[in-house]
Parts: C-alpha cells; sequence; structure tokens
C-alpha cells in the first residue's frame, strides 16, 4: 500500500517540479515581449513628437507675396489673374508690376479685381519704365516680412492648377530650402519642362524668402530682375526642386520676361 501512495505521489511531484522550473521562463518570455511592445509604442510616439517638432506632418501656412510683372499682356493677363485668384490657399497676397505701354492692361486687371472682389488681395502698380520695374520690384520685396515668400510670375503666365502655393509651402517645411524652382508646360502642347537650376527672378514660378532678397546691397546688380541667386555661395545646397508642373507657359505678348 505505501508503494502505491509513493508512485501515486510521483506524478504529482514531477509536474510540480515543471511547473516550477518552466514558470518563470514563461514569465521571462512574458516580460521580454511586453518590453518590446512597449518600446515599439513608445518609439512611435517619439518619432511622431519629433516628426510635429520638425515640420514633416505641419500643415502650416506660410505668407505668400505673389509678384506678377505685366507688360502689354493681352488675353493673358485675365488667364494669370484668374489663376492666381483661384487658389486654394489662405495667407497670400498678390502685387502686379505693370509697364504697359497703354492702360488697356491695368483697366482689365481693375475690372478684374472689382468683379472678384478682391481689392484686398490685389494690388496694381503702374511702372514708367524698365528702370522703374527694377525699383518697384526691389521695393514691394523689401516692404514685406523677412520671413514672407516671394513667388515670381509672368503676366504671360498662369499658375498650373489652384495647389500651387500648397505645394510650394511643402517644400518650405524643410528649415534648409531658401529657393525653389518646379516645372512648366507650354500652353497647348502635352511637353512638360524644367524651368532649370538657375534661379533668376525673371524665370516664372520660382520662390524664395524675401529676407535674402533684403540682405542684398540695394546699389548692386543683385538687386534686379536679372539676379541668379544660385551664383551666391551662401545658396549652394539650400535651393529645393519641386517635381511638379507649377505653371502654363503661354505664347509671351511683349512683356518684361518669359
Amino acid at each position: 500500500m505505501k508503494r502505491a501512495k509513493t508512485d501515486n505521489g510521483l506524478p504529482r511531484f514531477l509536474s510540480l517540479f515543471l511547473l516550477i522550473a518552466i514558470f518563470p521562463l514563461f514569465v521571462v518570455k512574458e516580460y521580454r515581449i511586453l518590453k518590446i511592445k512597449k518600446g515599439v509604442r513608445i518609439s512611435h510616439a517619439f518619432h511622431s513628437a519629433n516628426d510635429a517638432r520638425g515640420g514633416i506632418r505641419e500643415k502650416r501656412e506660410r505668407p505668400f507675396t505673389i509678384i506678377v510683372m505685366a507688360k502689354d499682356n493681352g488675353e493673358n493677363i485675365e488667364r494669370n489673374f484668374c489663376s492666381v485668384i483661384a487658389q486654394r490657399y489662405s495667407d497670400y497676397k498678390v502685387v502686379y508690376i505693370d509697364q504697359s505701354a497703354d492702360d488697356r492692361t491695368r483697366s482689365l486687371l481693375r475690372c478684374l479685381v472689382r468683379k472678384q472682389r478682391a481689392s484686398e488681395k490685389v494690388t496694381i502698380v503702374r511702372a514708367r519704365d524698365l528702370a522703374d520695374t527694377h525699383r518697384l520690384y526691389a521695393d514691394v520685396i523689401r516692404s514685406l516680412g523677412g520671413e514672407e515668400i516671394v513667388v515670381r510670375l509672368s503676366g504671360d503666365d498662369c499658375l498650373a492648377d489652384d495647389r500651387v502655393l500648397r505645394m510650394i509651402n511643402r517644400a518650405y517645411v524643410n528649415p534648409n530650402v531658401w529657393m525653389t524652382y518646379g516645372r512648366y508646360r507650354s500652353e497647348g502642347k502635352a511637353f512638360v519642362g524644367d524651368v532649370g537650376r538657375a534661379v533668376t527672378t525673371r524665370v516664372s514660378c520660382k520662390s524664395f524668402y524675401a529676407k535674402y532678397f533684403k540682405a542684398i546691397d540695394p546699389d548692386s546688380k543683385k538687386g534686379r530682375l536679372s539676379h541668379t541667386f544660385e551664383n551666391d555661395e551662401n545658396f549652394k545646397g539650400h535651393i529645393r526642386r519641386i517635381p511638379h508642373v507649377l505653371h502654363i507657359r503661354s505664347m509671351p505678348s511683349d512683356g518684361v520676361s518669359n
């Protein structure tokens, strides 16, 4: 009888031994799994916070000023105006510098401003000649806040769609971006071209922070419309190409540029 009791107790002893031996291993394994999961959550939260601080998910609208250089642009100026005023963006204004030989372009612009009730967003300035155009262009930029972004546009061209300012704004999320340029499409053609890396303000839809223009000596040639910023050593590594069509290039009238 005693042997039978011993035989019956052996399985229970072995079960208890295995439970004592295996249970700590199970606890350690579960602890490691929980620690890994917790680490993943912490890492995700950390990177999400960093993304927010770094602006990766930032939706902030930076202030823009679109400067349109107009000169006897005919019917092109209406397409230009409609594309500019249609931007799905809140924080921007538009300045037209008109060097037209007669008042037709300005009259059309004034009519469009009244029709669209855009007098608070759009300003029209008359330039007497090319030298006056250079002066007014510089004066407009120097009147802006340093963090405002200037977008240069020819009166013969129009913005490609209503999201152009949004696309440019996204490029400036990176604090190392000081200037941008993009692509264009010729009106009535399927051809898509690149405006090139030469960031001269004579070309449509190139943008830059006003503060960098304001730092230029007003009496130097760099303050002119033809200034090529990329020649400045300070801008190396700070110019961003936007791989999207930003403007439609129309057949030019006798405009200031294009």
